[in-house]
């Protein structure tokens, strides 16, 4: 038999980098991109090594722009021939207010954080619908839950990528394929370096990860719709 496939954007960093960790040390083979070429080869560097025997493909792609959100999901179908989760983690966060942000702000996070999330989730949904199976993870926010001051187009973005997932697993769910929106706290990540909050008041990103990984463990017929992970510290 052959291995079972998790497809993960933004993979290289923080939260996505922790998930595809954690899929490769569950037996995954796993297909992942990043905008850098120096940070995929380091990846593949580092856990070719310690799995050997699974298949990880990279490419690099900046989810900003459609063409290429577009052409890794083609290059995922051509590399593996079935696909059982796809993770659209992929984000970017510039902060601001809506009262002084640019209007390139939120274009280049819907860009990103959402509009990615869609093209990959319509042409690989696609592709699990003739499975009948998959299951489709988005890495949402607690900002998509609640305005949030210090990142309003960022928050913007993650609630309408919210509105997206529940949608999508609308759709989706007539062919068993199932939809999880995962909104975390505030985690580890590149987007917190620099901020000054100390890294231990801050979600592991592993933890992350784990809820990723237990969502995907529910019997047929059972869906994590939506799980929000949140610190227990005062930030």
């Amino acid at each position: 038999m052959s291995r079972k496939t998790a497809i993960i954007t933004g993979a290289t960093k923080g939260i996505g980098k922790a998930i595809a960790a954690r899929f490769l040390q569950e037996g995954f083979d796993i297909g992942i991109c990043a905008r850098n070429e120096a940070d995929l080869s380091g990846f593949k560097l580092l856990y070719e090594k310690q799995f050997p025997g699974q298949k990880i493909v990279s490419r690099k792609a900046d989810l900003e722009q459609r063409r290429d959100a577009e052409q890794f999901g083609q290059d995922m179908l051509a590399e593996f021939g079935h696909i059982d989760i796809l993770v659209n983690n992929a984000g970017v966060f510039l902060p601001g207010t809506v009262l002084e942000e640019e209007f390139e702000q939120l274009d280049r996070q819907i860009n990103t954080n959402l509009y990615s999330a869609y093209i990959l989730s319509q042409l690989i949904g696609k592709h699990m619908c003739g499975q009948a199976s998959g299951h489709i993870i988005n890495i949402c926010s607690i900002a998509g839950l609640q305005a949030y001051g210090g990142g309003s187009s960022y928050s913007i973005s993650k609630y309408a990528m919210l509105g997206m997932s529940d949608n999508f697993r609308e759709a989706l769910k007539p062919y068993k394929i199932k939809v999880t929106a995962v909104c975390p706290g505030p985690t580890m990540s590149a987007s917190w370096e620099g901020s000054g909050v100390p890294e231990e008041k801050l979600i592991p990103a592993e933890d992350i990860a784990t809820m990723v990984f237990a969502c995907t463990q529910t019997s047929f017929n059972t869906c994590v719709d939506r799980l929000v992970v949140d610190t227990t510290a005062d930030l």
